[in-house]
């Protein structure tokens, strides 16, 4: 489930054109959420990336790639299908 508020924070932040003011501001929430680095926001981004199994530093890191490069986005969105069907730790012990 925390993978899929990852995913989905993804997809709204790199979005290329929002369409309305409402995506607007989710648009700019997530890319908020990505980029933040110390406060509450910051806090929840680590926590629901170790919830979810993912290294906060490279979703962060992937995140600013694919915000800044929409150019690149359809590649970039094939890594991400990869990077959220990883293993976690707990799932490689227990196979």
């Amino acid at each position: 489930m925390f993978r899929a508020v990852v995913y989905q924070a993804l997809l709204d932040a790199s979005h290329l054109e929002p369409t309305s003011k409402e995506f607007t501001q989710v648009k700019e929430e997530a890319v908020r959420w990505f980029s933040k680095t110390t406060g509450v926001t910051a806090s929840w981004f680590v926590d629901v990336c170790d919830l979810a199994g993912l290294n906060y530093q490279q979703v962060r890191t992937f995140a600013k790639k694919l915000i800044i490069d929409p150019d690149n986005t359809e590649f970039q969105r094939k890594r991400l299908n990869v990077l959220l069907n990883m293993k976690t730790v707990d799932e490689v012990i227990d196979d």
